[in-house]
């Protein structure tokens, strides 16, 4: 496998539900990108500032977060239109 062939960073190569690649390996989750993960969080707190605070549960937050940065993690940026739909959909 070349440099052109390898997956780009933050991306294991894999496919939705995809556990294993052609050889049989496990996917290994990449590095967290703190920039990125700051990024959404900034984003999502902008799109719906009461989603991040005390009356919204800790998972329905963690979910919307997860959800934004694993979607943002191929394009390392944080599309606020995107935000916009997922939060309104989590709503």
């Amino acid at each position: 496998m070349g440099p052109a062939d390898r997956p780009a960073e933050g991306d294991s190569g894999f496919g939705v539900r995809e556990r294993h690649g052609p050889d049989g390996a496990q996917a290994e989750l990449p590095p967290l990108n703190y920039k990125l993960m700051d990024e959404v969080v900034r984003t999502v707190r902008s799109e719906r500032p009461a989603l991040l605070g005390d009356q919204v549960a800790p998972e329905k937050q963690s979910s919307v977060i997860t959800t934004v940065y694993n979607i943002s993690r191929r394009t390392r940026t944080v599309d606020s239109e995107v935000v916009s739909r997922i939060v309104g959909l989590m709503a």
